[in-house]
């Protein structure tokens, strides 16, 4: 059985990619990732809350033309 939400319930999943997949994809260090993100030098949109980086998977997809 497939899984059924409502629309306009995303989770966090939905909304995000995590700082190591973001790595993975670009070819370079995690915290590579987390230290352009602290310095917004980032090319695509990322929120930082506390000591954690949460990238916007929309916003990163758009960055590399996906």
């Amino acid at each position: 059985m497939g899984e059924h939400r409502e629309k306009g319930t995303e989770t966090m999943n939905d909304i995000y990619i995590s700082v190591v997949e973001v790595a993975k994809i670009l070819h370079v260090a995690p915290q590579q990732i987390r230290i352009q993100a602290r310095n917004g030098t980032l090319p695509f949109k990322a929120i930082i809350s506390g000591n954690r980086v949460h990238v916007l998977r929309k916003s990163f997809y758009e960055y590399i033309g996906g």
